[in-house]
């Protein structure tokens, strides 16, 4: 049974549709019959309105157009519809007084078809032109890897987001187009999703809401199956890492068949907990360690198959009296993007306190992207036409930014 608000929202959406539909219909029957009932029928030669701008054929690069047309001698009105397909009008369809109108477009790349008409002398003359809707960049998936299988119960799904845009959402299904496994609106570029460990397909469907619409790209897994159960690993810092402050985010993998609780053990020799111990039921934790440039040494325990399994990592701890910006990693400096979807990664640096990035079409610039960055990774969905990128990463260190600049060629179109 509809909610009083539903029944309301379908009333007033239905209202704008038929509201529309009488526009377009008025527009459409007056072009027929007449004004002040008078028909199209007329003799004598008249000229057609010719639209100036954009270039009949033409393709758009962004969500909206500007349409002119030049004067009809003696006309006294004009009409302009749009739509999806030849003579029709579900974009847009109305009376000109002017002889200019910026509209908003779709950006699915579909053809648009356009009639221009003019009010002369008793009868409607009219020219048809056609252009291509702009195609909007949309999100791609960088990790895990299309068509891979999964390595655990737990997967961190990661995408290229794209420039202007706020708002993602990430479907996870056991079907195509399905979602039994997960859904939710995303506003930044990962997610962490817990899955089945079955050996069968996943199916996964990134969203991008760009220029008032959904559009999807899909990809499909095979989740992990193993023949046994599996311990937890630490998966970040990587091994052998420089810390780059007093507190260290330590996370690991969910491992398969672990029983509750995990233990980590952080200290300044192998197997040791001097500098911390916890018991853990999620899959990270930030810990204080010293900034001595000494060795720390990382503990991860997890009860498997009957018995205690640990994984072990050493790092160096950061040394104040050392600093070091951050540099880019990958792609690697000088390098040709592989395509629009471009993933760029750098070191932490030593003492690097807050690190950003820039990505711009000329030297010092950033009109492709600008952003803080509290990882140690950016996904970007980039132009595909070969001109050159200027890539910027900056640290602040010691309360100073320093930066780092690195060129690159975008792939082409």
């Amino acid at each position: 049974m509809q909610t009083v608000t539903q029944r309301r929202k379908y009333l007033v959406k239905r209202g704008q549709a038929l509201v529309e539909f009488a526009i377009g219909l008025t527009v459409l029957l007056l072009l027929v019959f007449g004004v002040n009932g008078q028909t199209t029928t007329a003799t004598g030669t008249y000229t057609k309105p010719g639209m100036t701008s954009p270039a009949n054929g033409s393709t758009f690069n962004s969500g909206s157009a500007t349409f002119s047309w030049d004067a009809v001698p003696g006309a006294t009105q004009y009409a302009l519809w749009m739509g999806s397909s030849a003579g029709t009008w579900d974009l847009y369809a109305a009376f000109e007084s002017g002889r200019s109108r910026t509209l908003t477009l779709p950006t699915d790349g579909r053809t648009l078809y356009v009639r221009l008409f003019s009010y002369v002398n008793g009868a409607w003359q009219s020219n048809a032109y056609t252009y291509t809707a702009y195609t909007s960049p949309i999100a791609e998936m960088v990790s895990p890897p299309p068509g891979s299988i999964l390595t655990g119960d737990r997967v961190n799904f990661e995408w290229a987001i794209v420039p202007g845009v706020t708002y993602y959402a990430l479907w996870l299904g056991t079907a195509t187009n399905s979602w039994n496994l997960y859904s939710g609106i995303q506003t930044g570029q990962s997610r962490t999703v817990k899955v089945p460990t079955d050996g069968k397909p996943l199916y996964v469907t990134l969203w991008t809401w760009s220029n008032g619409q959904w559009r999807s790209n899909a990809y499909t897994y095979t989740a992990y199956g193993p023949s046994g159960p599996v311990k937890a690993a630490l998966s970040s810092p990587a091994d052998a890492a420089i810390l780059t402050g007093d507190r260290v985010n330590i996370e690991w993998t969910s491992g398969v068949g672990v029983k509750m609780p995990y233990y980590l053990w952080v200290g300044t020799t192998t197997n040791s907990f001097n500098l911390h111990w916890s018991s853990e039921t999620g899959l990270s934790r930030v810990v204080k360690v010293p900034t001595d440039g000494k060795p720390v040494y990382v503990t991860l325990w997890s009860y498997v198959n009957g018995g205690w399994q640990s994984d072990a990592r050493s790092y160096t701890a950061y040394n104040k009296a050392v600093a070091e910006k951050a540099t880019m990693t990958v792609p690697p400096p000088s390098s040709i993007l592989p395509g629009a979807a471009t993933k760029f990664s750098w070191n932490s640096g030593v003492g690097a306190t807050r690190r950003a990035l820039w990505v711009g079409s000329s030297a010092s610039s950033y009109d492709l992207y600008a952003g803080f960055e509290s990882g140690l990774w950016r996904a970007l969905m980039l132009p595909k036409d070969g001109r050159t990128l200027y890539v910027r990463l900056w640290s602040l260190i010691n309360g100073g930014w320093q930066w780092d600049d690195y060129q690159y060629t975008a792939s082409g179109p």
